[in-house]
């Protein structure tokens, strides 16, 4: 009996190790394209806030923010904090908010 209660428990806790590796690729994934999306509209971000933008972004010539890339960012990097945090404090609560955060849809 005490054998098959321990490969239970070790099943579970592999089960638990895997979980919570793919939730560490998905935040690195969304950190990175949050980072990406962050240099293409750097620009955009520069001139709403009143700065001048540096040469070397102005000579890459991207093209134009559009509004719901904007808001895409934002969103994003609000999700993006929860997921860092849900894996630094292992609370399931905020993976919870998490992952309802990445399954959004926009209509």
């Amino acid at each position: 009996m005490t054998a098959s209660v321990f490969a239970l428990l070790t099943d579970t806790h592999s089960a638990v190790l895997l979980s919570k590796y793919r939730l560490k690729c998905a935040v690195t994934i969304q950190v990175l394209l949050v980072l990406l999306m962050a240099v293409r509209l750097s620009v955009a971000l520069y001139v709403m806030v009143g700065i001048r933008p540096p040469r070397t972004l102005q000579k890459l010539r991207l093209p134009a923010a559009k509004n719901w890339e904007i808001i895409w960012l934002l969103g994003n990097a609000v999700t993006c904090l929860v997921g860092v945090t849900a894996l630094l404090r292992n609370r399931p609560t905020l993976v919870r908010f998490y992952s309802a955060g990445k399954s959004v849809k926009w209509k």
